[in-house]
């Protein structure tokens, strides 16, 4: 029961790839936080150290703060410097171009280092003559929850650790324990009152970003079939692009048009024909239901398929099985000069993705495979494949003829 309630309390996790796009919305939201703390933080530090150790440079050494360098222990000097060090990492990646990809990757460790070096340093002063530190602890921790762009958890555990750190450190001090005992929960308190309000943070942030992923899944999708839409299409069809490139794989594109549709209209009706897209729209999106598949409404009667790290065999067997369970729909054609049923005539491109290609290049492979299984009948797919071919100005040479596999029903 108590584990269901901390289940029902804590902000849970999406599974991934969601999670991760999770985290990449919160952060670019926070973005402007994250800088204004780092950059405050780093700055405060420097402007202490340079107030502290510059009088004392000059003859006087009468200092009311901790900060000058030339008068702390050594020890001190360590903790003081990889703190200012980890922060300054911090908030150089928080302006940097390449934030979203880089900061998650090294926020956590480097946030744990930086904390765990000024409270430990703190951990002396706290103990000793300056218990006034503790409004400097305090602030650490909610920035820790709420500015540095960590997620619940992690900023927990950041938070958990110092603690543990901070009561050893009072263990160690030969003070009185209602002392002790006295900065401890004053600490904890503070790190409570940030867990509390990040866990509502959190649930909130997360909330919003499915709010966000509904309003973006209605744009974009397609009213009638419910596919994704030609700009939806397109997008995703750049993205793999790009992955493919990095990760060495290779595409496969699909595009279908259903045969003498604008028949089937004329002689049943627009509602009939609506019907019968949406039926073969149901068939395309059953056969992409990897992560990067994506099925989508090209425009009118077309439709269109992205297969992500496919084989030539693979691009073969989905284009077949969508003719072949179009036909098992069994929706009669009374027009169509091909078959008494609708079928559909499929182009598709099997290609490898490289820096000097485009995707239009795909595209275009896959758009003259489709009419190349018109011309030869319709009611069949014809595959194409410049994998080996020279490219030009970005897209596929036309030079040299396609490998081609045309296939009948």
């Amino acid at each position: 029961m108590a584990a269901g309630a901390a289940g029902r309390l804590l902000p849970g996790h999406f599974l991934e790839p969601v999670e991760s796009d999770y985290v990449e919305f919160s952060l670019r939201v926070f973005r402007p936080g994250i800088r204004a703390w780092h950059t405050a933080a780093l700055c405060v530090a420097v402007l202490l150290l340079g107030a502290e150790s510059g009088p004392y440079l000059l003859g006087y050494g009468h200092s009311k703060l901790p900060f000058s360098v030339l008068q702390m222990q050594p020890a001190h000097i360590w903790l003081i410097a990889m703190a200012v060090c980890a922060r300054a990492v911090l908030c150089g990646l928080s302006w940097h171009p390449k934030f979203l990809s880089l900061y998650p990757r090294v926020v956590t460790p480097l946030v744990m280092l930086g904390h765990l070096c000024i409270n430990a340093f703190f951990a002396d002063e706290i103990f000793g003559p300056r218990q006034g530190f503790l409004a400097a602890i305090a602030v650490l921790a909610f920035g820790a929850s709420f500015l540095s762009g960590l997620q619940f958890r992690q900023s927990m555990r950041v938070n958990g650790i110092v603690l543990c750190l901070l009561a050893l450190s009072a263990w160690r001090q030969p003070l009185p324990a209602t002392v002790v005992i006295s900065c401890i929960a004053n600490i904890a308190f503070a790190m409570l009152m940030a867990s509390i309000l990040a866990i509502a943070l959190e649930r909130s942030m997360r909330a919003l970003y499915l709010e966000n992923r509904r309003v973006e899944e209605r744009a974009d999708s397609d009213g009638l079939t419910g596919l994704k839409n030609r700009r939806a299409f397109d997008e995703h069809l750049r993205r793999v692009w790009q992955l493919a490139i990095r990760d060495k794989r290779s595409l496969g594109v699909l595009l279908i048009d259903v045969d003498f549709f604008k028949a089937f209209n004329d002689s049943l009706g627009h509602q009939a024909g609506d019907a019968a897209l949406q039926s073969i729209a149901n068939v395309v999106a059953a056969t992409a239901r990897r992560p990067l598949d994506l099925s989508a409404r090209y425009g009118g009667e077309e439709l269109a398929i992205i297969l992500y790290d496919v084989t030539r065999e693979m691009v073969t067997e989905i284009a077949e099985r969508v003719q072949r369970r179009v036909e098992e729909l069994g929706i009669k054609h009374p027009k169509s000069a091909v078959a008494p049923l609708v079928t559909v005539s499929t182009g598709a491109a099997y290609v490898r993705p490289f820096a000097d290609r485009s995707p239009q290049g795909a595209i275009l492979l896959a758009d003259r495979g489709l009419y190349a299984a018109k011309r030869s009948g319709r009611n069949q797919f014809t595959l194409l494949d410049r994998d080996t071919e020279a490219i030009t100005t970005g897209v596929f040479a036309t030079s040299n003829a396609p490998v081609a596999k045309t296939a009948s029903r």
